[in-house]
């Protein structure tokens, strides 16, 4: 159905995939909206668990929270991101002036833990990344989901003012939590397991890199990181 959503309109989802087709892309994609100086919620309605989408592009589109989302390539089997050449992509994808980013109780996936079971190194080297915040997208708080059998990075925060708090990462190749941004990054209460140690990347649980800048404001606290937990799991 089509209709208009504004700031401060909560938008409730039922089960089932909600995948839109924009562009010529799979999944979700929001770009520039206005900005209303309200909080546009996109969740989850009460009782309902498996509300889904391929992926999620949101582009110059301030002050969106998504909650209680799955975000997987399952809701569109054998469709990828696209990203540049050379460049990792992210099954959520948040860049441009897109302040105030919230994506919370959430899960983001691209397959089953028991079909990635079986993939080759190769697939999780180059296998989509879990979310990444970049540009002017300050403010962005990725809080209580759930990533698994994601490639690099399962979070990546490369913005100002960005807290990544209390999640579960599991399985990833690439590097649990990558900051990216120099100044006001809050990394705390995570726990992160089961490295995927596949060909092409060396793998740390959180990752500070800013190119040469200078680090300032930067906490990481009271985060728990385990290389290995599941002693059964590929690589």
């Amino acid at each position: 159905n089509n209709g208009t959503v504004k700031g401060g309109d909560v938008v409730c989802l039922l089960n089932g995939d909600h995948d839109i087709t924009v562009s010529g892309k799979d999944g979700v994609s929001i770009q520039n909206t206005p900005d209303y100086g309200k909080a546009t919620v996109i969740m989850a309605q009460q009782g309902q668990t498996n509300v889904g989408l391929s992926n999620l592009e949101v582009n110059n589109a301030p002050n969106l929270t998504f909650d209680g989302i799955r975000v997987s390539l399952q809701f569109t089997p054998n469709k990828y991101c696209q990203c540049q050449p050379g460049q990792t992509s992210y099954l959520v994808y948040v860049k441009g002036s897109s302040a105030n980013f919230v994506l919370k109780n959430s899960e983001v996936f691209n397959e089953a833990d028991s079909v990635t079971n079986g993939w080759s190194a190769d697939t999780w080297t180059n296998t989509n990344g879990g979310v990444y915040v970049r540009d002017s997208s300050n403010n962005a708080k990725i809080t209580d989901n759930y990533f698994h059998s994601v490639g690099p990075d399962a979070v990546s925060a490369a913005t100002s003012n960005t807290l990544v708090a209390r999640n579960k990462i599991d399985r990833f190749s690439g590097d649990g939590v990558k900051i990216g941004s120099p100044t006001g990054v809050i990394m705390e209460d995570n726990v992160i397991t089961n490295v995927i140690r596949s060909s092409g990347y060396h793998a740390d649980g959180g990752q500070i890199y800013v190119g040469g800048a200078t680090v300032d404001g930067i906490i990481i606290r009271r985060n728990r990181i385990y290389q290995d937990v599941d002693y059964n799991r590929p690589f």
